[in-house]
């Protein structure tokens, strides 16, 4: 049974994804599987669980389909001080599930995915180069959603500004220095040196 659909003759849900994902987490709640409606074209991600008899045996699969535009929406807002920053999700396995880039999504995220630390690591911050740029990544593990929330930046992003700072904090300090000097020049020119020219025209 399925909610305002009507299965096309041929259709079995045992082989559906999400019927078979809910047999693979048994007992636990299905990680969440993500997809496109083929009709709406909307983002889903699909949830199951198993359904037992009196005997505890499998007698079926609840699934609960719910919508992504919103979680999409938030990870895809941009820092205009970090323009390489990114959000996305990971599955337990390194997927990648959820990106702004829609190429991005169900390839193999081997960068982040190999320096992430053992399960029992909630989250955390991470180090990692991929194609000759070194990263900056935080991760958060969802498990009952079997989700791994990434963002990361590229580290050129942040010491740019800090860069930036330091030259900033040097200048200031250089002119500061040029500035010093010259007023200690003109101090000991007024006091120091004129009367010491003065003694030496009287001389």
């Amino acid at each position: 049974m399925i909610n305002n659909y009507t299965p096309p003759a041929d259709f079995n849900a045992v082989d559906r994804p999400w019927y078979q994902a809910a047999l693979d987490m048994h007992p636990l709640i299905s990680d969440g599987m993500p997809y496109q409606d083929i009709i709406s074209k909307e983002w889903l991600v699909s949830f199951g669980k198993t359904l037992l008899n009196a005997n505890e045996e499998i007698i079926g699969v609840l699934s609960i389909d719910a919508g992504m535009d919103t979680i999409i929406e938030a990870l895809s807002v941009k820092d205009q001080h970090y323009p390489t920053v990114y959000n996305y999700v990971l599955n337990t396995q390194g997927m990648v599930l959820i990106h702004p880039d829609e190429g991005m999504r169900d390839t193999f995220h081997q960068g982040v995915y190999a320096h992430l630390p053992s399960a029992d690591v909630t989250r955390g911050s991470l180090n990692y180069r991929d194609e000759g740029r070194q990263f900056l990544a935080h991760f958060d593990r969802i498990e009952t959603l079997g989700w791994i929330v990434v963002t990361e930046v590229n580290l050129a992003d942040i010491r740019q500004p800090i860069m930036k700072t330091i030259i900033f904090t040097l200048l200031m300090i250089v002119t500061g220095s040029l500035l010093a000097t010259w007023l200690m020049s003109f101090v000991l020119s007024r006091h120091i040196i004129a009367p010491l020219k003065k003694l030496q025209n009287r001389v």
